[in-house]
This record gives C-alpha cells, sequence and structure tokens, in this order.
C-alpha cells in the first residue's frame, strides 16, 4: 500500500506583512496532482492544518476546495488529526457525516481512537489517528492516574490502546519526538511547553511500523527511518531557507518492509536570504538574486545604516520582509565588554570609543570620533 504523509500546513499563515496563502494553494494543488500520476489513493495529514486556532476565511476556503477536489475528483481517502495550532471543535466538525465520503479526521482524546483498517495484497494495515495532547486533557480522561509530562500522558494513552500483532500499524500524531540524536528546530515553531517537558521518547512508538509525525518543520528521521516528521510544506521561517520542502511517499508492503521516498513540491516562489552590500542588491547588472519576486531576508555587510534601504530595495525585490546589518548585531564576547573597562574613571568619550570597539571589532575613525566628541560636548552644553 502507498500513502503520503504530510503535516504542518499552517494554512493562513502571514509572515511579515505577507500572506502565504497563495504559495500554500500552489503546493496542495500540485500534491493532489503528482498523487493521481502516481496512483496514490491515500493521505495522511499530521496535524496543524491551520496556523491559529480562528483561522482566517480564505484558508478555511481554501482547505474546503482541497478536501473537495482530494475526495471528489482523484478519489483520495484522507485520514487527518489536529495539532497544536489547530481548533479541535472546528476541525472534528461533521467528521461523523464525512467519514463514508473518505474522511476520518481525530481532533479530540478519546478513550477509543479513531482508526481506518485498510487491507491490501499483504493484509490488514491499521492507521491509528491520535490528535495533539496535552497532560491536563490525559489527567481528564484517566483521572485515577498521576501525570505531569507529555512522557506520561502519551505512555498512559499508549498503553490503553493495544495492537494485533499480526497487521501492519501505522499512527498519525503531533508530539514532539526526540530520539539518540538532536532533532532539528524551526524558529516557525511554537514551543509547546516550559523546560522542554513537552519532549517524548521516540521509543514510546516501537511496535508501530510507521509512524507519520506532526510539529517539527524540518523533513527528519527520529531513531529509526519509521519514525518520521514529514516537515512543512513551504518555508516559514529564514532559518528554513537551507531546507529542502519535501513529502513523505510511503510503500508498505508485508510487515517490516518499508520504502520512504522524499518528494519536493515546486512553489513559484519561496523564501531566501543573502548576504552582501547594498551597492550589490541595487545594482542589477550583477544578477545576485535568482528570483526578484521570492520573499527575501537582506543582511547587510555595510558597516553603517543605508539611508531607506528597505524601501529602496523593495522597488527591485517587491517581497523584500526582511533587512538586518551583520556588523551591527555582533553579539557581545563575555570576555570583552565596556564592564571591563573601570567605568566610573572614564569620561563619556572614552566608553563611547570603548564600546563602539566591542560592537564592531574596529576602532572609532577620525571622522566618526570628531562627530561623537562634537555630540558630546553639545550634549553637555543642554544639560
Amino acid at each position: 500500500m502507498k500513502f503520503i504523509h504530510i503535516g504542518d500546513l499552517h494554512l493562513g499563515k502571514w509572515i511579515c506583512g505577507h500572506s502565504m496563502i497563495a504559495m500554500q494553494k500552489e503546493v496542495l494543488f500540485e500534491l493532489l496532482t503528482m498523487m493521481d500520476q502516481q496512483d496514490i489513493r491515500l493521505l495522511l495529514i499530521a496535524g496543524d492544518v491551520y496556523d491559529r486556532l480562528v483561522p482566517p476565511i480564505e484558508a478555511v476556503e481554501l482547505f474546503d476546495d482541497f478536501l473537495t477536489a482530494a475526495i471528489r475528483q482523484y478519489h483520495i481517502r484522507v485520514l487527518m488529526i489536529s495539532g497544536n495550532h489547530d481548533s479541535d471543535e472546528r476541525l472534528n466538525f461533521a467528521s461523523q457525516l464525512l467519514k463514508p465520503e473518505g474522511l476520518y479526521i481525530a481532533s479530540k482524546l478519546q478513550e477509543n481512537w479513531e482508526t481506518c483498517l485498510l487491507e491490501d495484497e499483504y493484509g490488514d494495515i491499521e492507521f491509528h489517528l491520535l490528535p495533539y495532547i496535552k497532560p491536563s486533557q490525559v489527567k481528564a480522561l484517566y483521572p485515577e492516574v498521576k501525570v505531569k509530562t507529555y512522557q506520561e500522558a502519551l505512555a498512559q494513552v499508549i498503553s490503553q490502546h493495544p495492537l494485533e500483532p499480526k497487521r501492519r500499524h501505522v499512527l498519525i500524531t503531533h508530539q514532539f519526538v526526540a530520539g539518540g540524536q538532536q532533532v532539528q528546530t524551526s524558529e516557525s515553531e511554537t514551543i509547546l511547553s516550559v523546560g522542554g517537558s513537552e519532549v517524548v521518547d521516540v521509543h514510546l512508538f516501537d511496535n508501530y511500523d510507521y509512524v507519520a509525525l506532526g510539529h517539527l518543520h524540518a523533513p527528519q528521521a527520529v531513531s529509526r527511518q519509521e519514525v518520521r516528521y514529514c516537515g512543512s510544506l513551504l518555508r516559514y521561517s529564514f532559518d528554513e531557507v537551507k531546507q529542502n520542502k519535501t513529502v513523505c511517499k510511503v510503500e508498505m508492503k508485508e510487515k517490516g518492509d518499508t520504502v520512504i521516498e522524499q518528494i519536493p513540491l515546486h512553489p513559484t516562489l519561496t523564501m531566501q536570504k543573502y548576504s552582501g552590500y547594498f551597492a550589490e542588491f541595487i545594482d542589477e547588472t550583477k544578477n545576485i538574486i535568482e528570483n526578484k519576486q521570492d520573499y527575501i531576508a537582506f543582511e547587510l555587510l555595510d558597516d553603517s545604516l543605508i539611508a531607506n534601504a528597505m524601501e529602496r530595495l523593495r522597488m527591485l525585490y517587491p517581497n523584500a520582509m526582511q533587512l538586518t546589518y551583520k556588523q551591527l548585531l555582533k553579539e557581545y564576547d563575555g570576555k570583552k565588554t565596556v564592564a571591563n573597562l573601570q567605568v566610573e574613571k572614564q569620561d563619556d568619550f572614552t566608553l563611547f570609543k570603548a564600546f563602539y570597539q566591542t560592537i564592531r571589532d574596529h576602532e572609532l575613525d577620525d571622522e566618526k570620533a570628531t562627530i561623537i566628541a562634537n555630540t558630546l560636548e553639545k550634549a553637555k552644553e543642554i544639560k
């Protein structure tokens, strides 16, 4: 049996004042075309369908169009859970009515999980839909059990759900799962709790043949290839610009024989980050940037502020999102700070020179020194 695993759609997301809805629509319908061409009729969505609990109208309409096309036009069965960004009640609407149409939705924790039993030439495959859960929800369902952490909560829930040993089992869930290696996180993800208590041990899933995870936006396996984050469909922060976004194509044969392929999607626009000098970026003859319509973060290497820099860049790059100056954002070296001077014994100009040296890693030149000295003198006169 073949299926596609996706998650973290974050429909309705805005980044730096720009809506991602057009890009989201583009990749979702590219996905349906690809599935149809490869005759794949099962889609798993591992949570965070929407970017916020009350999604904008255009996000709801897009998802409605997508599901309608998937089920009615392409005859794709969809198994979907909620993530920490989703509203359980909204996502669960009409779920029982839609199940006969081929849409299975699990958005609320309940004692009897939502499951879907399918069959192929190798026998039965049982799909288990476990939405994003919090310890408080598990305590409410099992009041006699002491549950404080996400690990304890998930362990309790899984222990109450025995598996038929002869079947192949696929779990769809949305949690922060870690194993022997460090997992890759992104700025666009929401921290589920304080102090790392949201992390759950990957070995809770040892009895499942494939685990379709949602929450982390970088595509990656956890501990073994069959426990996998598909990642978000698009780049949603500038620390993701080096990530190649993909969807997971999974082919399950007999038990223990699972083949996984990461298939890229091809949005017209994407998020990119470029580092260089302002003059290079506004010089159109240099062609530094391949697609000027991309959503771009500029990291300028200039050692002084450029007047109206963002406005001037947007004349060439209309979707410019972010502008930083690398030289102005250098972090303090703990061994080299103004505090190492005897501050109370220094005059204002000496202190400023030391501060400048610390931040910029070079001394104040004569021209700037004159400007600062004159400014400080004028400040004294005002006092």
